[in-house]
């Protein structure tokens, strides 16, 4: 072979290739230069601080024929493809030719280059190859010292370890022991090319370049590494797996490594000095790749890790760490996506059930483990899709462990073992593991967790900081938007199958109901209260769900959850909690306990909010008789019980008796708390209501402005309590004829609603329509017509159309469409109001005559 220094003013051949066929360029460059052609050539003849467009432009002119290297990456690269069009230009006939075309991948030929007849190599062994080029082309710089090994072929130790002749692409390197991939990749294209992106990015002259791929065990993290290796096998001249789970198998692998490379250490006993010599091998060597597969954390790992080299590395692991650590950029791994989930299901059990395939995968939550087994399973037992549904639905811990998934020899039950065997080891760490289990999965609040590891009396702030990071380094957790944290739910599935005993699952999941008991607000104090309320309603709903048993405990749960689905407006899911609660405590007390009335009370008010009154009012009778006949006429739980009950009378229309309730619960509340607690502000604010409607306005205004006084003076100027009174108030103005301080009390209490609520909270919507009042009366009307569809978008959207509170908004958006002179429009707002009147109360109500008047006059 003929050897050359300094610039070279002639050559035969410059190689045009894509970084993609570099391995491809350098093989066929070495064996023209073998055969004394001169060669130019970018891996071997452009040096650093060179001009790269320039050395182009002097390759061009110098060399008397380009050897193009041509495969599907050619002709989608954009220099190559200008590359060869000009050519091609140049020598439209090809009778010089000055471009030969050497095929070595599959792929189409433009139409351009069909006539040029090119080295076919695609498909042939390495000496028909040396063959087929040497035969078609008949007619001082860097390259490496001595021959790059012939890529695939059987070399020896030694030539491996001396940089052999580069790879045959298409062979499997010399050294190699990476598994055989699955017979299907699918759903991980993305990742692939991310992997394939940064590790192709200059990978070959920087120190070794590292990915780190870390997810939940049965996410897919070793099929993608398999799979990458596999597609890149011709890049390297080594491939080697490391099983890090256990640092003495690591070791022991790097040692294996060693002794296939052919080091003189191998030949002695001491693994340590072949295990270091191995590493050092890796760092003054190129064209290998290592996978750190089932790495515990980034500390462990760094031992398995050369300090330098031109090579690959690839680290799978569970652990959410900092692997920034060891250089290695972290690539998380999460489930499939929904639709790559259900073409998986249908594909590998050959069955055209899109939704039931769709309902497998979120039950299993898109894991592909999972779906993998749910796959064998169907296949393997003849069942079908809807077949495997339907036994998932009765014992999925069970089918968890069940199914095997191709050559992966772990099920989702078993993947997750040592991760539980290690958790077991703190305390702390199992007991949140297990309370997560009967959360729901997203959106855990990590307050809550700090809350069950907190001390008694003790600031919660933090508690739980260590046992969530062991969590979150196994990917039993993973960070999720808000401070709050997500489990999968088949580990949580897994977790809870993991309880041997009934005793035990009561035991976590009584404990998860008495976190929650103690945690979840039922009064909204300030918009953080009614924030933790949204929070945890989720995990409430879900622990209940779980329970074992319907136990008392499961019944003051749903009473609280109840309370604050009322609060955030789910009014049809409140009084389906109530009802479950109050089922619970009646089998649990019998029909006449307090408890039994203290439900009934929450179940009155949300059926009242609902439109039924008559509902509502046997609710609070009956609640009402328990607790006379238990506590006597002058309880302060009585007097709770008269204050809803008076509620409903006046929504029913009983004036006398509405007020009746209000003062005999004032008196009972006077003398049981005193004149200014807050309690008789609640019972003072309903009074104001009813004095008005009796046309007490000045009794009216009284009872508001103490109440008022009363919540100022125990919550400040900004509470949501002071919201209703003000509101009230402003109407009590409208009504003794002062529309600016009605106006600045409503403004008041719908800036105070918002803060606390926001915007489309049917709390705001009576402040609003409140508001609506007022500014009709100041003549504002295109202001009040603005408030009143406000008001009734948000109300519908929270009670649905036929609500009686959407009835009376709608009334008063009819009367102000009147005023407009848009007759139309208020004839069908006054109707439907009539309509909604009529269903709820009948037509002898004075809501339903006064609408059936309303709308005659219209008429």
């Amino acid at each position: 072979m003929r050897e050359y220094s300094g610039v070279i003013e002639r050559v035969d051949f410059f190689v045009s290739y894509t970084q993609a066929d570099r391995p491809w360029a350098e093989w066929i460059a070495w064996q023209l230069e073998a055969n004394d052609y001169r060669v130019l050539i970018q891996a071997w003849d452009f040096r650093p601080g060179q001009s790269w467009a320039i050395r182009m432009r002097e390759a061009a002119d110098q060399a008397e024929r380009t050897l193009a290297v041509i495969s599907p990456a050619f002709f989608t690269s954009g220099p190559t493809a200008a590359e060869w069009a000009a050519a091609f230009a140049d020598d439209t006939t090809g009778s010089d030719a000055s471009y030969v075309p050497v095929r070595v991948r599959e792929c189409k030929i433009p139409k351009l280059l069909k006539p040029t007849i090119y080295i076919d190599l695609v498909g042939l062994e390495i000496h028909d190859a040396k063959e087929a080029l040497l035969a078609g082309v008949a007619a001082g710089r860097a390259k490496p010292k001595q021959e790059p090994a012939f890529p695939g072929a059987t070399t020896s130790a030694e030539s491996a370890v001396e940089e052999p002749e580069p790879t045959f692409p298409g062979d499997t390197p010399p050294i190699w022991n990476i598994p055989p991939e699955t017979a299907r990749f699918e759903g991980r294209e993305a990742p692939l090319q991310q992997l394939n992106a940064r590790l192709a990015g200059g990978g070959r002259a920087a120190v070794t370049h590292a990915y780190a791929i870390h997810g939940l065990g049965g996410v897919g993290k070793t099929q993608l590494v398999t799979r990458y290796a596999h597609l890149h096998q011709d890049e390297y001249d080594v491939g080697w797996w490391i099983r890090a789970e256990r640092e003495t198998t690591g070791l022991e692998d790097l040692a294996t490594l060693g002794m296939k490379l052919g080091l003189p250490e191998a030949a002695g006993s001491d693994q340590p000095a072949l295990v270091a010599a191995t590493l050092e091998w890796l760092s003054r060597s190129q064209r290998w790749l290592l996978v750190i597969d089932n790495a515990p954390d980034p500390d462990t790992t760094r031992g398995l890790l050369p300090q330098a080299g031109r090579g690959h590395v690839l680290v799978t692991s569970r652990a959410n760490a900092d692997w920034d650590e060891i250089g290695a950029h972290a690539l998380p791994l999460d489930v499939w996506k929904r639709e790559e989930s259900v073409e998986f299901l249908q594909a590998r059990t050959e069955r055209a059930e899109p939704s039931e395939a769709d309902a497998i995968a979120e039950l299993l939550g898109d894991l592909p483990l999972a779906l993998a087994q749910a796959a064998s399973y169907t296949n393997t037992k003849k069942i079908g899709l809807g077949g495997y549904r339907k036994r998932l639905l009765n014992d999925t811990g069970g089918l968890l462990g069940k199914g095997k998934a191709g050559d992966y020899k772990d099920t989702v039950a078993s993947s997750w073992l040592l991760a539980f065997e290690q958790i077991s080891d703190s305390p702390e760490t199992a007991r949140l593991l297990d309370l997560c289990a009967y959360l729901a999965p997203e959106r855990i609040p990590r307050e809550l967790l700090d809350q069950a590891l907190a001390p008694n009396g003790q600031d919660a702030a933090g508690a739980a900081d260590d046992a969530i990071e062991q969590l979150l380094a196994f990917s039993m957790l993973t960070p999720a938007p808000d401070d709050t944290l997500d489990m999968h739910r088949l580990v949580q599935q897994v977790i809870r199958a993991r309880h041997q005993t009934e005793a035990r699952d009561q035991q976590v999941a009584d404990a998860a109901l008495s976190l929650l008991n103690g945690t979840m607000p039922t009064e909204v104090s300030d918009a953080t209260s009614l924030q933790m309320m949204r929070r945890l309603l989720p995990h409430a709903l879900a622990a209940t769900d779980r329970a074992c048993e319907q136990s008392q405990l499961v019944a003051s749960v749903f009473t609280q959850v109840g309370v604050v689905l009322q609060t955030l407006g789910e009014l049809p899911a409140a009084r389906a909690a109530q009802e479950r609660a109050l089922k619970i405590k009646e089998a649990a007390y019998g029909p006449s306990h307090p408890e039994v009335a203290k439900t009934l009370n929450n179940l009155g008010l949300a059926i009242n909010d609902l439109g039924d009154l008559e509902g509502a009012r046997a609710a609070q009778e009956r609640a009402l008789k328990i607790e006379e006949a238990t506590y006597g006429p002058s309880h302060p739980e009585v007097a709770i019980t008269l204050n809803n009950l008076g509620l409903v009378l006046e929504g029913l229309g009983d004036l006398e008796g509405a007020r009746l309730a209000y003062e005999r619960a004032l008196t009972i509340k006077e003398a049981t708390y005193g004149p200014s607690h807050p309690e008789l502000a609640k019972t003072l604010n309903n009074l104001g209501l009813v004095l008005v409607d009796l046309g007490d306005l000045e009794g009216a205004r009284l009872a508001y402005e103490r109440a008022l006084m009363i919540k100022e003076a125990t919550h400040g100027p900004s509470h949501p309590e002071l919201a209703s009174t003000l509101s009230n108030l402003g109407l009590a103005f409208k009504d003794l004829g002062d529309l600016e301080g009605a106006r600045a009390a409503q403004e008041r209490a719908l800036k105070i609603e918002e803060a606390t609520y926001g915007p489309s909270h049917p709390e705001v919507a009576r402040v609003i329509n409140n508001l609506g009042l007022v500014l009709e009366d100041l003549g504002d009307l295109e202001g009040a017509r603005a408030t009143y569809e406000r008001a009734l978008k948000i109300e519908e959207a929270t009670y649905g159309p036929s609500h009686p509170g959407v009835a009376i908004t709608l009334g008063n958006l009819g009367n102000v469409l009147r005023g407009l002179g848009d007759l139309q429009k208020a004839r069908a707002a006054m109707a439907r109001t009539r309509e909604i009147f009529l269903a709820t109360f009948g037509d002898e109500h004075p809501l339903s005559r006064q609408a059936t008047r309303l709308l005659a006059e219209l008429d």
